[in-house]
């Protein structure tokens, strides 16, 4: 490894080392004590079809299947690749976009990726499509639909594929969710949730320590009406994500504020089913129970 590549020097020198190997430019990388500043550069699109074929076609796998560790090491190997892509390519419009919706409405930033992804992708279809189509290609649940002549039908047939996966990686958080109330109920009731009283306090009721119910959830009354269960229900969750983001909050609090906020994530959801007549009314109360 050239000296120059770990070494500190004058502001304008920049090291430029040539690699022929893939592996050969990650060992260089790693041995620097100064990896933050380095990039890669290179044109061959192959690294990026690797990095999504490695993705796509275990994302799914890992969330079915939580023990197997060759799809889960598919899945760092292609984050890693994915991370390059994005070091080099720096700011692009779906994160242009996601951030926006993080500092305004708190909104976790893979969710706000994942929700602006796929609009990104039709936007961008005019111009690229004909790498979308190559992606489909390699793409496990699509192959049929990869041979789409037109730029647009293949920005469309992959920001489809973007939604299924997300909604996949929603569905796998949810089901989880009720399992994990239970355990942070009795993180806190053993002491290993450190923070102010009140805010322990909150939290227990808030994950059903107190009754599964909305209004045992939130502090109402019984009788409480859907609006006034609403209204609490977004305050609270403002509240729960302030505190899980917070850097002044504890490791073991900001976790269950996390599941905190799944908790009122899943009122306000339960909510909106009730409105749109897909759910029976009456049905708010969460399968976890303390």
């Amino acid at each position: 490894m050239s000296r120059s590549s770990a070494r500190v020097l004058a502001a304008a020198v920049v090291a430029v080392l040539r690699y022929d190997r893939f592996d050969e430019v990650i060992e260089v990388c790693n041995q620097s004590r100064f990896g933050l500043q380095a990039g890669l550069f290179t044109q061959n699109l192959a690294r990026v079809f690797q990095a999504w074929r490695q993705l796509e076609a275990n994302y799914e796998r890992v969330l079915a299947e939580p023990e197997n560790l060759p799809a889960r090491g598919a899945m760092l190997l292609g984050a890693h690749e994915a991370g390059m892509a994005i070091e080099q390519s720096m700011l692009g419009a779906t994160h242009a976009c996601a951030n926006p919706l993080t500092a305004r409405h708190r909104t976790p930033h893979g969710v706000a990726i994942a929700v602006m992804l796929p609009h990104v992708v039709r936007w961008n279809a005019e111009t690229v499509g004909q790498r979308y189509a190559d992606l489909l290609r390699i793409t496990t649940q699509s192959a049929g639909l990869a041979r789409s002549s037109s730029a647009e039908a293949a920005g469309d047939q992959l920001a489809a594929r973007l939604d299924e996966l997300a909604g996949t990686g929603e569905e796998a958080v949810a089901s989880a969710h009720p399992f994990r109330e239970p355990r942070v109920l009795s993180s806190l009731r053993a002491g290993w949730v450190t923070g102010r009283q009140t805010v322990l306090d909150d939290l227990e009721r808030i994950i059903g320590g107190s009754g599964g119910a909305p209004h045992d959830r939130l502090r109402l009354p019984p009788d409480a009406d859907t609006a006034a269960v609403t209204s609490a229900a977004t305050t609270a969750l403002a509240g729960w994500q302030q505190r899980a983001e917070s850097p002044m909050t504890g490791h073991e609090l900001a976790v269950a504020a996390r599941i905190a906020v799944r908790s009122c994530e899943g009122i306000l959801a339960e909510l909106a089913h009730q409105r749109d007549g897909s759910r029976p009314a009456g049905n708010l109360e969460q399968a976890s129970q303390p």
